[in-house]
């Protein structure tokens, strides 16, 4: 019912039977329970089903279809299709529903500071006050701003619950689906590296592995905080709204801090984007040549070419691992500009 999506009760049942059978594993004890510790784990039979319109075929039929119809529209108008429209068209209409909930649980954030500013207010003026109960220092309006307070938390928790379970699953058939349209796309190959029927630009083995297993995985992890683009500048609108009504003009000594960082922040996030270039680059080199290892096994023991093709992988890591490390010095400075803003 609606109480179960709403609060995912519907999972609990996975849950509490993977506790009791971990429970009974580890209850258990002797050489029969260790021969027997297979039947206590969770199976994928115990895995509740995917709907018909998450499983990978229905995703790959249903990014095909609208990947054919973004073409033909582009065809006519002498353009180059676009994935992203394709994409949206196929599984878009989830995602900005998705951005209902995030605006209401931005708007809810700003209620539970000024619910606690009343309250605190209330304590402090009722608080040494003796003599009849008013209606100012009555019980029943102290208890309206706990429970105001209480219901407040609880929307902000199930409105994010909401907006993430439909940003996670958006992101998961865009997953799918990207994996599906490059396979297919590369089965019109006639080799890794050769040429398309349609003489397009030419795609090494390893970057189409990378399109597969980082890319697609990349543009799942970037639905999950997509909407940030227009929810960040609603948060800061609204921030420096109330701050400015509680504290007056004295915000804009934090407003000015902020803005000095823009520059930074954006001096960071494009190194950022060099050392992920650089890093890819660096991937595909090794997806190529282990490839061509496995390709050519029997040739490498025929000659002996197993140290050379071994140092030339293990330079080739070390490359990566260097430029991997500077991407997440990086990530970690940049984290920790944005974790030290005023806003």
């Amino acid at each position: 019912g609606c109480c179960s999506l709403l609060t995912f009760t519907w999972v609990g049942s996975l849950i509490s039977e993977g506790y009791q059978r971990e429970k009974r594993r580890c209850q258990a004890a002797g050489a029969e329970a260790e021969g027997s510790e297979a039947q206590f784990a969770l199976t994928e039979t115990d895995l509740l089903f995917l709907r018909q319109d998450d499983v990978p075929r229905a995703l790959s039929q249903s990014a095909h279809n609208a990947w054919h119809q973004v073409s033909d529209e582009a065809a006519q108008r002498n353009r180059r299709p676009s994935l992203m429209r394709a994409l949206l068209r196929a599984f878009g209409r989830p995602y900005v529903c998705a951005a209902f909930f995030k605006f209401t649980y931005d708007s809810l954030q700003m209620a539970g500071p000024y619910i606690l500013k009343d309250l605190l207010n209330y304590l402090s003026h009722c608080s040494g006050q003796e003599g009849p109960e008013t209606s100012e220092c009555s019980l029943g309006k102290g208890m309206l701003f706990v429970v105001l307070i209480l219901i407040s938390a609880g929307c902000q928790t199930a409105v994010l619950h909401q907006y993430f379970h439909r940003c996670f699953r958006t992101g998961m058939r865009l997953n799918a689906s990207c994996i599906s349209l490059v396979y297919g796309k590369s089965l019109r190959i006639a080799s890794a590296g050769g040429t398309e029927e349609t003489g397009e630009e030419q795609r090494t083995s390893g970057e189409i592995v990378n399109l597969m297993a980082v890319d697609s995985q990349r543009l799942q992890d970037a639905m999950t905080y997509m909407h940030t683009l227009w929810s960040g500048p609603y948060q800061i609108t609204i921030t420096l709204i109330f701050l400015h009504w509680v504290v007056g003009w004295s915000m804009v000594a934090g407003v000015m801090v902020m803005l000095l960082q823009i520059p930074l922040v954006t001096l960071v996030a494009r190194y950022i984007r060099l050392a992920q270039r650089q890093l890819m680059t660096i991937k595909d080199q090794r997806i190529k040549v282990t490839n061509e290892s496995f390709g050519s096994i029997r040739l490498l023991k025929m000659y002996g070419w197993e140290d050379s093709f071994e140092s030339r992988l293990d330079d080739i890591r070390e490359k990566e691992l260097k430029q991997l490390r500077k991407y997440q010095i990086l990530n970690i400075v940049s984290s920790a500009m944005w974790s030290t803003a005023p806003i």
